[in-house]
C-alpha cells in the first residue's frame, strides 16, 4: 500500500511540475512575441520618419541611427533572457550571449559613425533616457515588472499601497516614451537643413501614432504576464469613493487599519465610503489604487472575457482603421502604409492572445472532448423529429 501510494504521489509532482513548465514556457513565448512585435513597430517607425523628412535624399547617419535606436531598444528583451532571480543567468545561455555582444558591438560602432557624420552632442541625446531611468526608477534600464515585482510599502500615507499596479503604469509609460524618443523625435532633433521642407502635420502624426501603438501592446503585454497578481493587489488593497456627508459622526481614517465595505472615513476634510470587497487597505485619495480596483477587480476568468483586452484591441483596430484612410487619401501615404501593417502585426497579436488559453485549460477541454461521443449523422427521420419538436 505505501509503494503504491508513493508512486501515486510521484506521478502526481511530475504531472504538477509539467504543467507548470508548460506555463512558463508559454508566459515566457508569449513575452518574447510581444518584445519582437514591439521592436519590428519601432524600426518601422524609424525607418518611415526618416522617409518622411528627407525622402529619396537620406543623410549618411540615417542608417546609423536606425541600427543605434534597434540596439538601445533590445536591451529589454536581453535583460528577460538572462534575468533571473537571485542572480542573473548570463553563462548558461551562449547563444543569447553571442547576440548580446554583436549588439554591444553594433551600438559601439553606429555611435562612433554617428559622431563623426553629425557631431559628438549626439551621444548625449541617447544617453538622456538612461539618466531619466535613473531618477524615475533608480536604475539605468526600467524595471520589468513580471520580473521584479516590488515588496508592498509598510506606511500607506508615504507612497501607494498599490505598488504594483504604480510600477506596471510607470513602465509602460516610461517605455512608450522611450521608444518614441529614439525612433520618432531623434531624426527631427537631428535635423538641421534648414531649407529642407518636410511636412511636419504628417511628422506629428507618426510621433502620436508611434507613442499610441506602443502604449497598447506594452499594455496588453504587462497585462497578461501580471494577471492574477494584479487581481490579487486589487482585492487586497480595495479602494475609496468620495461620499457626501454621513447622517452620523465618522471616524477619522488612520494607517494600517482595514475598513470593511461601504464603511465611511473622514480624511482631510473630505468623506469616503470604502470599496473594497472584504476589507480596504489603502488611503483615501490613492489614485493607484483606485485604478486597480477599477481595472483588475473583475480580470478573474479566461482572456478571450477580459474588458481589458477587449478595450486593448478596439484601440488598436481604430489605429489600424485610421491608418489605412490615410494611407487611401493621403499624398504621403507611404509612411502611414508602413505604420498600418506594423499596427496590424500588433491587433493580430492582441487577438491573438484573447483567443489563446493557457497548457492546463487547453489539457481541460482535450481531455473533455475525449469523452463526447462521436458526432452522428442526421438521418431524414431525425430532421423530421426535430422539426416537430420545434413546430411543438
Amino acid at each position: 500500500g505505501g509503494d503504491v501510494t508513493v508512486a501515486a504521489s510521484t506521478v502526481a509532482l511530475e504531472k504538477a511540475s509539467s504543467q507548470t513548465m508548460a506555463i512558463v514556457q508559454d508566459i515566457e513565448s508569449r513575452a518574447y512575441a510581444f518584445e519582437f512585435t514591439i521592436m519590428c513597430a519601432y524600426i518601422v517607425s524609424v525607418l518611415v520618419t526618416i522617409h518622411a523628412i528627407y525622402r529619396s535624399q537620406k543623410p549618411s547617419w540615417s542608417w546609423p541611427i536606425v541600427v543605434l535606436s534597434s540596439c538601445n531598444l533590445t536591451k529589454y528583451a536581453f535583460v528577460r533572457k538572462f534575468w533571473k532571480q537571485p542572480e542573473p543567468r548570463i553563462t548558461k545561455k551562449p547563444f543569447a550571449l553571442l547576440a548580446l555582444v554583436t549588439t554591444l558591438v553594433l551600438a559601439g560602432a553606429s555611435c562612433i559613425q554617428l559622431a563623426f557624420s553629425h557631431s559628438m552632442a549626439t551621444l548625449l541625446f541617447w544617453a538622456m533616457p538612461y539618466a531619466a531611468s535613473a531618477i524615475v526608477f533608480g536604475q539605468f534600464v526600467p524595471p520589468l515588472p513580471d520580473l521584479h515585482r516590488p515588496m508592498r510599502p509598510a506606511q500607506a500615507d508615504q507612497s501607494s499601497m498599490a505598488v504594483l499596479t504604480s510600477l506596471c503604469l510607470r513602465a509602460v509609460l516610461f517605455r512608450a516614451l522611450e521608444g518614441t524618443y529614439y525612433t520618432t523625435l531623434l531624426p527631427l532633433i537631428f535635423q538641421e537643413d534648414k531649407f529642407l521642407y518636410y511636412n511636419r502635420a504628417i511628422c506629428s502624426l507618426l510621433v502620436a501614432y508611434t507613442f499610441a501603438g506602443n502604449v497598447t501592446l506594452l499594455s496588453t503585454q504587462t497585462f497578461l504576464l501580471n494577471k492574477m497578481p494584479l487581481v490579487f493587489e486589487a482585492r487586497n488593497v480595495g479602494a475609496w469613493a468620495r461620499c457626501s456627508k454621513p447622517a452620523t459622526a465618522a471616524e477619522q481614517w488612520h494607517r494600517g487599519s482595514l475598513y470593511g465595505k461601504a464603511v465611511v472615513v473622514e480624511y482631510r476634510g473630505a468623506w469616503w465610503e470604502a470599496l473594497g470587497i472584504n476589507s480596504t487597505k489603502s488611503a483615501p485619495g490613492d489614485w493607484f489604487a483606485f485604478v486597480a480596483h477599477h481595472t483588475w477587480l473583475d480580470e478573474t476568468g479566461p482572456a478571450k472575457t477580459s474588458r481589458v483586452l477587449l478595450v486593448l484591441a478596439a484601440s488598436q483596430f481604430a489605429a489600424v482603421a485610421s491608418q489605412l484612410v490615410l494611407t487611401g487619401y493621403s499624398l504621403q501615404w507611404t509612411p502611414f502604409a508602413g505604420l498600418g501593417a506594423g499596427s496590424l502585426g500588433g491587433m493580430l497579436l492582441i487577438l491573438s492572445s484573447c483567443e489563446s488559453s493557457c497548457p492546463e485549460e487547453r489539457e481541460s477541454k482535450a481531455a473533455a472532448s475525449a469523452f463526447k461521443p462521436p458526432p452522428r449523422k442526421p438521418t431524414p427521420w431525425a430532421l423530421l423529429s426535430a422539426l416537430r419538436a420545434s413546430a411543438r
